[in-house]
């Protein structure tokens, strides 16, 4: 149905007000089928954002639901939304994320960041101690002053 309203040229956000009014889809389903019907992330996100009245955790649940990667993920909520590393962390943690995923999705789209600078992100997304600890490893010992002067440990 997605893809017939698609080629019948209805706009994307038409398509997403229908699936979302009509047929009551949840932000999950609008996603998925809209994913399905061949439309890309950016676009999911932009038509979710615009008629949806879907918190920022929601829209990334579903876009992590319908399949895209992290990576498209985390592009998305910083080119469509404007969202900065520290709350992409946190929404991709909320969506389910383990802390490597996460950390490296980071680095990947922001470049490379010094080992207490990324255990502050992964901290203020609300990763444990014990998981930034398992993460880092060795290089724990060196970061842990930092991260437990700003968090508590």
């Amino acid at each position: 149905m997605t893809s017939a309203l698609k080629f019948a040229g209805y706009g994307i956000n038409e398509v997403t007000g229908a699936l979302n009014a009509v047929l009551g889809t949840t932000a999950n389903g609008v996603a998925t089928l809209l994913k399905g019907a061949g439309y890309t992330v950016n676009q999911v996100l932009g038509a979710l954002n615009s008629v949806g009245s879907y918190s920022q955790q929601a829209m990334t649940n579903a876009l992590t639901w319908a399949g895209y990667s992290i990576g498209e993920v985390t592009y998305s909520l910083h080119q469509i939304l404007g969202i900065s590393y520290n709350g992409v962390a946190s929404l991709l943690r909320g969506a389910g994320y383990g802390v490597s995923q996460v950390a490296n999705a980071i680095e990947a789209y922001w470049g490379d960041f010094s080992d207490e600078a990324l255990a502050e992100v992964l901290g203020y997304a609300g990763y444990a101690t014990s998981e930034l600890k398992s993460f880092f490893g060795d290089a724990w010992d060196d970061i842990k002053g930092v991260f437990c002067g700003i968090f508590g440990c």
